[in-house]
């Protein structure tokens, strides 16, 4: 039982570790999403300005 232990835990700090990089991730992506938006919307109000 004492060597069951330690497994256990790497496998919380390894999906703890997981689920926060993923999170950081959909947030960089989100944000790219957001800015390639405001630039597609510029773009587009520039066009029906010309």
């Amino acid at each position: 039982m004492p060597q069951m232990a330690p497994i256990s835990w790497m496998l919380i700090l390894t999906l703890t570790l997981f689920m926060v990089l993923n999170f950081n991730v959909m947030i960089f992506f989100m944000y790219k999403i957001k800015l390639n938006n405001i630039i597609l919307i510029k773009s587009l109000k520039y066009k029906i300005m010309w």
